[in-house]
């Protein structure tokens, strides 16, 4: 009888054992997810500001906005790094090109489309240069 006991009490403490470890995979799933999708960049900002703005000048006013307001550090692995996206270099050099397109565009002397091209190819020679530097 005791025996009995004892071998259903165990049962019933490994089944909680596991509900808990699943609980918690399930939490740390779900925030890690949840992180992953709150993580705006460059490119998401300038996607946004793409579906928003059809002319380019204003595109790259909305997505100098969107940039200046975002206040999350730069560095997700240095908890001491408290530098914001503005002040990135690449993001620096990014916006300078954005405001470069805009008056050539403003000139006359590039289409949206040319501004948009030139823009998106500085962007992808940027995210090489930081990902194997």
């Amino acid at each position: 009888m005791l025996q009995a006991l004892y071998e259903l009490r165990s049962e019933r403490l490994l089944r909680e054992a596991r509900m808990v470890a699943i609980k918690s995979i399930a939490m740390s799933l779900i925030i890690w997810i949840a992180a992953g999708c709150a993580t705006a960049t460059v490119g998401s900002y300038q996607a946004a500001c793409e579906k928003r703005h059809s002319n380019f000048s204003e595109m790259v006013l909305c997505l100098k906005a969107a940039i200046a307001e975002d206040r999350r550090p730069t560095n997700w692995l240095d908890p001491l790094d408290r530098r914001q996206m503005s002040s990135n270099a690449s993001v620096k050099l990014y916006i300078l090109k954005a405001e470069q397109l805009t008056q050539q565009v403003q000139r006359g002397e590039l289409t949206d489309l040319e501004a948009r091209l030139a823009l998106q190819e500085l962007y992808v020679r940027l995210q090489l240069y930081d990902r194997f530097r």
